[in-house]
């Protein structure tokens, strides 16, 4: 019986040991899906800035056209359609970033749910398992006490 008890305690520990592995396996997983989309989430922001920057850039051209700086109207004109393009088109570019950047961002608060989630779900496995092995172990100790009871009874 006690050594029994011993197998099945080596048994759930081992089974203990593995789920651990599995799961900091997948939490290695998760972190690194955390640490591309970080990457991502970075590029795109730098990708906002630099969209932002053109507006900016247009939109003093603009000024400058509308101010009456251009001698040429006909070359102000064309400047003005060409600069009102790239406004919108960077305008198109900076939505679809944002539009990017918002997934991004859901993906990486969606990521870190699930590695919060994991390393609970983790806790909790570890703490059953610690549990049943105290079970175990003193399910052991109360057998070999047991055991050494008898022994002394047997040897008076």
């Amino acid at each position: 019986a006690l050594t029994k008890l011993l197998e099945e305690t080596r048994e759930n520990y081992t089974q203990a040991t593995k789920a651990s592995m599995r799961l900091k396996n997948e939490l290695a997983g998760l972190e690194s899906d955390l640490m591309t989309s970080k990457s991502r989430y970075t590029r795109l922001e730098n990708q906002l800035q630099r969209h932002k920057k053109r507006a900016e850039e247009r939109e003093r051209m603009l000024e400058e056209i509308a101010a009456g700086k251009d001698k040429d109207i006909s070359a102000a004109n064309s400047r003005t359609m060409t600069a009102r393009n790239e406004v919108d088109e960077v305008t198109r570019a900076k939505l679809a970033v944002q539009r990017e950047l918002q997934q991004a961002k859901a993906e990486n608060l969606q990521l870190l749910s699930d590695i919060e989630g994991l390393k609970h779900k983790h806790q909790l496995q570890l703490s059953e398992k610690d549990k049943r092995f105290n079970q175990d172990l003193d399910e052991l100790r109360d057998e070999v006490e047991n055991l050494s009871m008898k022994n002394i009874k047997v040897k008076n």
